[in-house]
């Protein structure tokens, strides 16, 4: 039975799914993961579950060898006094756990044995680790990326330019030519569309009322919803205000619209910041003598929201006007980005101009939808509800690949 070890990432599920009734083994980096696939009655083991006395020893005594043939002084000329005096003492206790998790990590793997690794992200300590293993092993790396990525200046240093996997399996178009960009050749790349996108892509029946009606808004007002973000320290480009700098300039905009039009706040799902938007938009409420219901935020629940609105406004070219485009009523508007896709409209916030923001908002509001196909192709190619049956094909053509090999070897032999 073919092994897959794969990272923890729910947009899989349909992928697990279909290589368990193909007889295929899973096997879990996060046991967290492991337990969710079993409560929807998926077989998977944990990584964990290979561990042994003598691996866990093995990993004690290979960071311990690693962490005191690397110890060297570091020059702390120029550094904070603080941090110069840690730096000059003896920082291989600290070293040392994080090198056990990653030497563990990697020994549970060798003895797990995988003939297939599928991942999210290949730049993530973890992640990162069974990519390498997998280049060193001469097991395919399948990295399925989570999302799809954008430099908006070219200048900032993002993680996502490291490439680890040996295949990836990109959105469209415009992921293959990122990574290309990035020195990815033809023979390690093949699009088969991200597996979040296939719900959104079959889905028929949206549904405006009753979206609304979940949400506690009212039918006879406009909604617009703002998909806020997050800090990304990832990129130094992301390192800056503009987030809390522009949800301010939208909860301005909620005031000076208010009773005219409704507010949906999406916070972004790894932000951990839903409390924040929370606190500032009671903040400004307050202030502004608000009585009635001012915005709705929401940490969850992306397709109600966005069926329950008639403009989808987001923080830079975030993900979510992608999954946006399916729903037929609603328009879309970003801060900056998807600089090649005119249809998007662009309402710049560096520095935010609330009035601005009003009217670009009331001009979209009384202009019908744009066409949003070719927008969709080339970002997340066909659309057409089977990329993580394409994933499976991937897979399952290199369980093929490699049993050809291997068959070939022995007939040398």
């Amino acid at each position: 039975m073919p092994k897959i070890l794969v990272a923890s990432h729910v947009p899989f599920v349909p992928v697990i799914r279909q290589l368990i009734k193909d007889e295929y083994e899973i096997i879990c980096i996060n046991p967290q993961f492991a337990k969710q696939l079993h409560d929807l009655n998926l077989k998977a083991k944990a990584l964990s579950e290979f561990n042994t006395p003598e691996i866990q020893q093995k990993a004690l005594n290979e960071a311990a060898f690693f962490c005191q043939a690397t110890f060297s002084p570091i020059d702390t000329r120029g550094l904070n006094s603080t941090v110069a005096a840690w730096l000059e003492g003896d920082y291989r206790g600290l070293v040392y756990s994080k090198l056990i998790d990653i030497a563990l990590f990697v020994e549970l793997i060798h003895n797990a044995k995988p003939d297939v690794i599928l991942v999210h992200n290949d730049v993530e300590p973890f992640t990162r680790a069974a990519a390498m293993w997998g280049k060193v092993h001469g097991i395919p790396c399948v990295h399925v990326p989570h999302a799809v990525y954008h430099n908006i200046d070219n200048t900032g240093y993002d993680l996502h330019n490291i490439i680890t996997a040996s295949h990836i399996l990109t959105s469209g178009r415009y992921q293959t030519e990122w990574y290309q960009k990035r020195g990815v050749g033809e023979a390690g790349i093949a699009e088969s569309g991200l597996p979040q996108f296939d719900k959104l892509a079959t889905k028929q029946d949206f549904n405006s009322q009753k979206a609304r009606q979940n949400l506690g808004l009212k039918d006879d007002l406009p909604v617009i919803c703002y998909a806020s973000s997050w800090r990304q320290n990832t990129n130094l480009s992301g390192m800056h205000d503009g987030v809390e700098e522009t949800y301010q300039a939208i909860l301005e905009c909620a005031v000076k619209m208010h009773g005219k039009v409704q507010f949906v706040i999406k916070c972004h799902p790894r932000g951990n910041n839903a409390q924040w938007h929370v606190e500032q938009a009671q903040k400004v409420k307050k202030k502004a003598g608000i009585e009635d219901k001012f915005v709705t935020i929401l940490h969850h629940s992306l397709e109600v929201c966005l069926q329950a609105s008639d403009l989808l406004f987001a923080y830079g070219p975030s993900n979510v006007l992608l999954e946006g485009s399916f729903v037929p009523w609603l328009r879309l508007a970003c801060t900056l980005g998807y600089s090649k896709s005119p249809e998007i409209v662009k309402i710049a916030t560096d520095p935010p101009n609330v009035e601005m923001m009003i009217n670009a908002f009331g001009a979209m509001l009384s202009s019908p939808p744009a066409n949003y196909d070719g927008f969709r192709a080339y970002y997340m190619g066909r659309c057409d509800g089977m990329n993580s049956e394409r994933i499976v094909q991937f897979i399952k053509q290199l369980m093929v690949e490699k049993e050809s090999a291997l068959e070939l070897e022995m007939v040398k032999a």
